[in-house]
């Protein structure tokens, strides 16, 4: 099997190679091909959904390094990462997908990215218990947004 699996991950493209192809997608072409991505998947899954997870998150895409806490000229010298905020539903049974995702530039603001996530979200299909995130994201308008889509918010 774990000789199977080297084959396999061979033909896997770089991750820049993922984000030059998705870069080159229409914004709204790539939300409408997600959407109907994950409601694919969603519609064969009958678990009841529990909660979502929210935590952002910088990775490079050009090479790999370690992203740490930076200040002054060394912010200035990390170009090649991209702040991404997923949001992740979790099942009955413990399955995790992720449901949506928003990314922005280096050092986005997390809460700002989450709120986007949750303005475009639909509440007929956007249900969960609540929404477990940590203190970052913290906001009045997070919180607010949650009630109306019915989410007790977790932070």
């Amino acid at each position: 099997a774990l000789k199977e699996s080297a084959e396999a991950f061979k033909k896997v493209p770089a991750l820049s190679t993922y984000y030059y192809r998705i870069s080159k997608i229409p914004e709204q072409t790539l939300k409408l091909l997600l959407q109907k991505l994950v409601q694919r998947i969603l519609s064969k899954r009958k678990e009841k959904i529990l909660y979502f997870i929210s935590d952002g998150t910088g990775f490079s895409y050009n090479e790999l390094y370690p992203l740490k806490i930076l200040r002054g000229s060394q912010t200035k010298k990390v170009k090649f990462h991209i702040r991404v905020v997923p949001i992740v539903r979790v099942t009955s049974s413990g399955k995790r997908i992720i449901i949506a995702a928003k990314s922005g530039e280096p050092y986005a603001n997390e809460s700002k990215l989450l709120l986007e996530i949750l303005k475009e979200a639909d509440p007929l299909t956007f249900k969960a218990e609540c929404l477990i995130a940590d203190k970052c994201y913290d906001s009045v308008k997070i919180m607010e947004r949650l009630i109306d889509l019915g989410i007790k918010p977790a932070i």
